[in-house]
């Protein structure tokens, strides 16, 4: 466990973004505060999901995301919001155990998967989902959205 903080000392900014310059320009390094009055401590690498990788799907598509925890661990897939990417998971992603194997991918049209000229409706994101699976060789898992 962290250092215990009092309730009336402001917590360190933690750093969200990654880590490497090939992404640095798309988002940059920002604090991130907790709400006021909530303590947060974390008892998981805070440098675990920093690297992007980029998977293609049958459709030829790219899609890229971030993978960390146990390949051989129950999946968790976090598929962001529609005008999000895998960013919007950085702070959850430094809270999961690294038991569970966690992905967050930035679904066509966002973040730096490819962006083909129509298909941003919601049953063409949905469509990509189940490749996706496949492509990272996950049988099952639990599938979660902002």
């Amino acid at each position: 466990m962290g250092p215990a903080t009092s309730p009336n000392t402001a917590p360190p900014a933690l750093t969200s973004g990654p880590t490497s310059n090939a992404c640095s320009s798309a988002t940059p390094s920002k604090p991130i505060r907790p709400t006021a009055g909530l303590r947060v401590e974390s008892h998981y690498d805070l440098a675990m999901a920093t690297e992007v990788s980029t998977v293609t799907l049958g459709s030829g598509l790219d899609l890229s995301y971030m993978e960390q925890g146990d390949p051989s661990g129950p999946a968790l897939v976090l598929l962001p919001g529609p005008t999000d990417s895998l960013w919007s998971y950085q702070s959850v992603l430094e809270r999961i155990p690294p038991s569970i194997r966690t992905v967050a991918v930035s679904q066509r049209g966002h973040g730096d998967s490819d962006r083909p000229p129509n298909g941003y409706q919601v049953g063409d994101f949905a469509a990509d989902v189940v490749p996706l699976l496949d492509a990272l060789r996950i049988e099952r898992a639990v599938l979660a959205r902002i």
